[in-house]
């Protein structure tokens, strides 16, 4: 499996992971605390996310040792400034990773929107990808009609909809209409 789709299971099931990632000449460690939504990487996270992440290859994953800052097991939690917020990390990993295929957690035929009160603050969205946020807001859609909006393609379309999944914040539905009849394009409620 691929880095993201260890993240989904990660995130799906709240489970504490280790995760040695393959990173051009290095072996990167990355620590995942789904419930506290940090990561522990052991380098600045600009360092890391300036790296080819769509060459990264998982070597081993196993359950995390390391502790969330705050942890009462004090010896067990890493330095604080290798802790950061799992949010963007996971965004990038989804638009920049080797990943060009839907989740399967949300593939298929199915209709997507962003789940009300869902923060994206946090990413710095623009241009077309803000758009594209703003407009999956109000309406609900599929892939095929998503991969024809301005800036888009059907990869890019993917991208979006795992990095939505992956902040928790992607409603998919099997049952509206545009789920069902691939040629419906959108739906406005």
């Amino acid at each position: 499996s691929g880095v993201v789709e260890i993240l989904a299971a990660c995130i799906r099931h709240s489970r504490k992971l280790l995760i040695h990632l393959q990173a051009v000449d290095r072996v990167v460690p990355l620590t995942v605390f789904p419930v506290e939504h940090l990561v522990h990487i052991p380098m600045p996270m600009a360092q890391f996310l300036a790296l080819p992440l769509g060459d990264l290859s998982v070597l081993h994953v196993e359950p995390a040792m390391l502790r969330p800052p705050g942890d009462r097991v004090r010896a067990m939690v890493g330095e604080t400034q290798h802790y950061s917020p799992l949010a963007p990390l996971l965004w990038e990993l989804a638009l920049r990773g080797s990943r060009g295929e839907l989740l399967p957690e949300i593939a298929g035929q199915a209709a997507y929107r962003i789940s009300p009160g869902l923060n994206l603050r946090i990413l710095e969205l623009s241009g077309s990808m803000a758009t594209a946020v703003a407009r999956l807001k109000r309406e609900t859609t599929n892939l095929r009609a998503m991969a024809q909006w301005p800036g888009f393609d059907s990869e890019r379309a993917i991208r979006l909809l795992n990095g939505l999944y992956l902040q928790g914040g992607l409603m998919v539905s099997r049952t509206h209409p545009a789920a069902a009849n691939e040629g419906w394009s959108s739906s406005r409620h």
